[in-house]
């Protein structure tokens, strides 16, 4: 079913972020003012879902006040982490309390008469009115203040922890911690916040922070179609991504984009990185990252529709090194692409995950980045077989 929904964002009308569902996730939709959100409800982090456009609406309203991309997800992360993962204006608090709205305005003994105030000063639940409250009021005026200067080149979890600590102060802060950074990285993926630096005067001179900077340099997105691979040459192309993606283990290509216009913020895992790169370079690969370590060790060692496997004394720059427990799964597999000839665990690699953590893809050693895996793991390497 679908069921319009009205979010106002300024005085004169409202915002549609009516998204189109194409491959490259790279879209701007910062000038949308004055249109209508529509769509039905459903999960935050699914495109064109009633609470998605929300959390865009409120993304968008924060980096327009000048906050930097991950300030803004830092604060969606609250919302989404533990306060309201529907993103329903006006939502009354969770299990109880008193608390109202997207930030949560809780009557205390000292002022009980908050979210009247709010209502007499904003009448309806909007995103612009929840985060122009949040801004003036004087109740909640001096933690936003405190947050800004205390997050500025910050990363979106570090965000998402200090809007936690100094705005939001739940009795537990370690109880829904975890969650709360966790829907701050999403949200900072999701839109684009590496795009969003902040504005010097307001955080103080220090909007191009570390966080922020690490993730500029190349444009978001390969604009370029194919322009991003070098053909046949698995290494080199694999090599024009270092820093690109965050390590998820999130499976489909539609999670990165597009082969041909991939998303830099997208989300994948190591096996779903070399499956990219393979294609990139005009290799065969299964439809839609239809592998992982496990599958990819049989099909290596067996079928052949995509690898072969090849003795370790013969494995080169461009070959690829898989190694499982158990089933492979998770966890229990890795895989990655070798920048040279093999000779051992000092040999360099190129992956996803590994020693480079969520941050990206990364180049590393194979020791370090398989780790104890290679502790009675199977060891598979193999080559890539061309279209």
């Amino acid at each position: 079913m679908f069921a319009a929904f009205f979010v106002s964002l300024n005085g004169v009308g409202l915002w549609d972020l009516q998204q189109k569902q194409n491959d490259d996730d790279c879209q701007d939709y910062s000038s949308d003012a004055g249109k209508v959100i529509k769509g039905a409800g459903g999960a935050w982090t699914t495109k064109g879902t009633r609470a998605y456009k929300t959390a865009e609406a409120i993304f968008q309203y924060w980096v327009s006040h000048g906050l930097s991309g991950a300030q803004a997800a830092g604060i969606i992360g609250n919302v989404a982490g533990a306060e309201d993962p529907t993103f329903s204006p006006g939502q009354e608090e969770i299990g109880g309390g008193g608390g109202q709205g997207f930030y949560q305005f809780t009557p205390t003994p000292e002022d009980e008469s908050v979210n009247q105030r709010y209502t007499k000063r904003f009448g309806k639940w909007t995103v612009k009115g929840e985060g122009d409250f949040v801004r003036t009021d004087h109740r909640y005026k001096g933690a936003y203040e405190q947050f800004l200067h205390a997050s500025k080149g910050k990363s979106p979890a570090e965000c998402a922890y200090l809007w936690e600590t100094i705005y939001e102060r739940p009795a537990s802060i370690a109880a829904t911690k975890v969650q709360r950074q966790s829907a701050a990285q999403k949200a900072y993926r999701m839109f684009g916040g590496a795009k969003y630096k902040g504005k010097n005067s307001l955080l103080g001179g220090a909007a191009k922070g570390a966080s922020d900077a690490a993730s500029s340099g190349d444009d978001d997105c390969d604009n370029g179609g194919d322009g991003g691979a070098v053909h046949g040459d698995i290494a080199k192309t694999a090599l024009r991504y270092i820093g690109w993606f965050h390590y998820e283990q999130s499976h489909g290509e539609s999670y990165i984009g597009s082969v041909k216009h991939p998303n830099k913020n997208g989300v994948t895992d190591c096996s779903g990185f070399v499956w990219f790169a393979l294609a990139k370079a005009g290799y065969k690969v299964p439809a839609n990252m239809g592998w992982y370590t496990k599958t990819m060790e049989q099909d290596a060692k067996g079928a052949h529709h995509w690898l072969h496997a090849i003795p370790k004394s013969k494995a080169r720059r461009g070959d690829i090194i898989i190694v499982n427990q158990g089933g492979g799964s998770g966890d229990d597999g890795h895989t990655a692409i070798l920048l040279e000839k093999y000779h051992g665990n000092s040999t360099r690699i190129v992956e996803e995950g590994g020693t480079g953590g969520d941050g990206g893809v990364n180049k590393s050693t194979i020791g370090p980045a398989f780790g104890s895996l290679l502790n009675g793991g199977s060891v598979t390497f193999a080559r890539a077989t061309k279209k």
